[in-house]
């Protein structure tokens, strides 16, 4: 057995997730969670992102004016997200 250089894990998880083609999912995920940093605590709390699936990031708003807002700014908000998670994640957001 070959003896290797030590590794960072968090350099072994990324291979791992590159080789089993779990990135998509991962990303997705992440801009979820990142959400809350692109709008900020208090819009995060009337605009919540329940899931990202197949690049569109689903959101749920209690106020209507809150998602009016997000719908005239998703362009801008996307490419914040997208930015903040590295690679184009997300190209659409949908309400319910």
């Amino acid at each position: 057995m070959k003896r290797t250089e030590p590794q960072r894990l968090s350099a072994v998880i990324d291979r791992i997730i590159e080789v089993q083609d779990m990135s998509p999912r991962m990303a997705e995920r992440r801009a979820v969670a990142l959400w809350k940093d692109v709008v900020g605590e208090v819009l995060a709390n009337h605009a919540e992102a329940v899931e990202a699936s197949h690049r569109v990031l689903t959101l749920r708003c209690d106020i209507p004016v809150v998602r009016q807002e997000v719908m005239i700014h998703s362009g801008a908000l996307i490419q914040r997200l997208n930015t903040l998670c590295g690679r184009e994640v997300i190209d659409k957001i949908r309400f319910i």
